[in-house]
C-alpha cells in the first residue's frame, strides 16, 4: 500500500512538473508518445519495465552498500533474528530515494 501512496505522489509531482492539469491533460501527454519506451508495444513495455526495475533496484541496492549511504541502509540489515518481515525493514530515505531512482526513472521513460 505504501508503495502505492509514493508513486501517486510520484505521479503528481511529475503532473505539476510538466503542467498537467485534469486527465484529459494527462491522457494527451502519455497519447503523445511522451518518453522514448511510449511507442513500444503494452507486451514488450512490460517485459523491458520488469527488466529494468529488477536492474536499477538492483543497483541502488548496492549504492546503499557504500559508506555513504550505509547510514540509511544498515536498519535493513539491523535484524538479530531474520524472519519474513526483516526484508520489509528500511530508514525512509532508503524508501524515499530507492522509490525515486527507480519508480520516476521508470515513469519519465515513457512506461504507461
Amino acid at each position: 500500500m505504501a508503495r502505492f501512496v509514493r508513486i501517486g505522489l510520484l505521479v503528481m509531482g511529475a503532473a505539476m512538473l510538466f503542467g498537467i492539469h485534469g486527465s484529459d491533460a494527462l491522457n494527451e501527454f502519455y497519447d503523445n508518445g511522451f518518453g522514448p519506451l511510449a511507442a513500444m508495444p503494452l507486451w514488450a513495455q512490460a517485459i523491458t519495465f520488469l527488466v529494468a526495475s529488477d536492474f536499477l533496484a538492483y543497483w541502488t541496492h548496492r549504492g546503499f552498500h557504500t559508506v555513504a549511504m550505509w547510514k540509511y541502509h544498515a536498519v535493513h540489515h539491523s535484524s538479530e533474528d531474520l524472519d519474513w518481515i526483516s526484508a520489509a525493514r528500511f530508514h525512509p530515505v532508503n524508501i524515499l530515494l530507492g522509490t525515486v531512482v527507480v519508480d520516476v526513472a521508470l515513469l519519465l521513460a515513457g512506461f504507461r
